[in-house]
């Protein structure tokens, strides 16, 4: 859980940080526009300056001058071309958390032993003083199967 935990903080710093950058990048774009619009509106508000001092208005003035002021609404109205674009590349590292079914893989090792083992006991209850009673034999060799094959099996996965 603390690794579950450690990725959502880590990939939300991520994406609060690109974000951000994000955001400064537009606001750096939309200020360097404002500071174009600002010095050709100033360089506009000369050219009128200079006209009227020269009293200089005709018609064809006029017209480039009402030109240039609807060019200069239209660059304040519409932003430079900016655009959105996701990266099909991920940011964040996708995490994702594997329950195994429970299924045990078997040791190869464990039925040599096994048989050797129930081999070994045979042996030791063929001269122990109690081997009279077949049954208590058997029920011998079957506890200490069933003792040495719960040992069969991995559980590590």
């Amino acid at each position: 859980i603390q690794q579950i935990d450690k990725w959502e903080e880590d990939s939300i710093k991520k994406i609060k940080q690109t974000a951000e950058e994000c955001r400064q990048i537009l606001t750096e774009d939309k200020n360097k526009h404002f500071i174009k619009i600002e010095q050709k509106l100033s360089q506009f508000t000369e050219q009128l300056k200079q006209s009227r001092q020269e009293d200089e208005f005709n018609e064809i003035n006029l017209d480039e001058f009402k030109t240039q002021l609807t060019k200069l609404a239209e660059e304040l109205a519409q932003p430079s071309n900016i655009r959105i674009q996701q990266d099909s590349t991920s940011l964040i590292n996708k995490f994702s958390v594997v329950v195994s079914s429970g299924i045990r893989q078997e040791n190869k090792y464990n039925d040599t032993g096994l048989n050797q083992f129930k081999r070994k006991k045979s042996e030791e209850l063929d001269r122990s003083p109690n081997n009279s009673n077949p049954q208590i034999l058997t029920s011998y060799i079957n506890k200490s199967s069933i003792i040495s094959s719960s040992s069969k099996y991995d559980n590590s996965i």
